[in-house]
């Protein structure tokens, strides 16, 4: 097959990045497919977008709120090529709510080419498919649902560290890796360490990302709050190995997030075994009855409890720690995900359905 994508490409833009990525190397390698992808931040012409596109099988959309977006399902639907979105989350409600006059706009005038037109909608799961249904009464003739998933090939070799990592309890060190942006709920988190401060809790934080306005408002935050030495900024990190190793020096993952869809970041920490500390809005479902990490909400006294606990909980830390990297083996492997989205992708391109995973 002949699968082209279209989305941000860029490293720093977050996960759809990665999931195109990684989708073009797993098909590639086994399945020999043909990937090409178009990014939609550079300027393209059309002449050129043509000569990739006409003789594709199907067009893969991970960006919405563009109108290089509508040129390439235009593109597309003039070729009679199907094409389909996966959102990423960017109609859920709360996302929804920034900038909300403009992406209604845009949904009222591109309505037909998104949803009428499309041939076919990934959703993460069932939980980012419940809150974009209302927008399209339809969405449930041709959505699938399948999540993002991982290349674990790393654990073979990380094995002996991951399986054993182990928390004294005498301090936390939490992390956070991804973009900083406000929906992950950083300045919530930046508020329970300063209260973690006050209260003498040898807690300390790494926020690792691309530097933006929010950062820089961050950063101020913490200088003002006298906390530099407990919360640490350091530049985003791409190469597996190094956020292994960052993974190998922290005792918790940490995202209080207001909104994601399926956040490969979680993912990746899980894998590592290292365990969780998320909202529930970051949709991973049953972490606590799974025994891979905690809930928290966005209350900072609240998250200081359940810090506290979790610190004086520190003899069941290697359970949690060996039930991430089992768990992940179980759920997040990209080449038995890799499987079933081709397989969906044909069944569009074919128009029968046999996978059980459409809704």
């Amino acid at each position: 097959m002949k699968i082209i994508f279209f989305g941000n490409n860029s490293k720093e833009s977050g996960g759809p990045a990665q999931v195109m990525r990684i989708h073009q190397n797993f098909l590639n390698k086994y399945f020999g497919d043909k990937i090409e992808i178009i990014n939609s931040t550079e300027i393209i012409s059309k002449n050129k977008i043509y000569k990739q596109i006409k003789d594709a099988d199907i067009v893969h959309i991970h960006e919405l709120w563009s109108l290089n977006t509508i040129n390439i399902v235009k593109i597309s639907e003039k070729f009679g090529i199907p094409y389909i979105f996966t959102f990423h989350g960017v109609l859920n409600k709360w996302s929804l709510k920034k900038n909300k006059f403009l992406k209604s706009l845009f949904l009222f005038f591109f309505r037909s080419q998104i949803f009428y037109k499309s041939s076919g909608f990934q959703f993460l799961n069932f939980n980012e498919y419940n809150e974009a249904k209302n927008l399209y009464i339809n969405f449930f003739k041709k959505s699938f649902i399948l999540q993002n998933g991982l290349d674990l090939s790393f654990q073979k070799s990380h094995i002996k560290n991951i399986k054993y990592k182990n928390f004294l309890g005498d301090k936390l060190n939490l992390i956070f890796l991804g973009r900083v942006h406000p929906k992950k709920g950083l300045k919530i988190l930046i508020d329970s360490m300063s209260l973690a401060r006050s209260k003498n809790l040898n807690i300390s934080l790494k926020i690792i990302g691309p530097s933006s306005k929010y950062s820089t408002f961050l950063k101020n935050i913490v200088k003002k709050s006298k906390i530099s030495k407990q919360v640490e900024f350091l530049p985003p990190v791409f190469d597996n190995y190094l956020k292994q190793k960052y993974f190998s020096r922290s005792d918790f993952f940490i995202l209080p997030s207001y909104d994601e869809a399926d956040s490969i970041a979680i993912k990746e920490a899980i894998a590592s075994g290292l365990p969780i500390i998320v909202t529930k809005e970051c949709k991973v479902e049953n972490v606590e009855i799974n025994k891979i990490g905690y809930h928290i909400n966005h209350d900072p006294k609240q998250i200081i409890k359940k810090l506290q606990f979790i610190m004086n909980d520190h003899k069941n830390y290697h359970i949690l720690s060996k039930n991430c990297f089992d768990f992940s083996k179980s759920n997040f492997d990209i080449i038995n995900i890799t499987k079933e989205y081709r397989n969906n992708l044909i069944e569009i391109t074919s128009g029968v359905k046999y996978s059980d995973n459409w809704i």
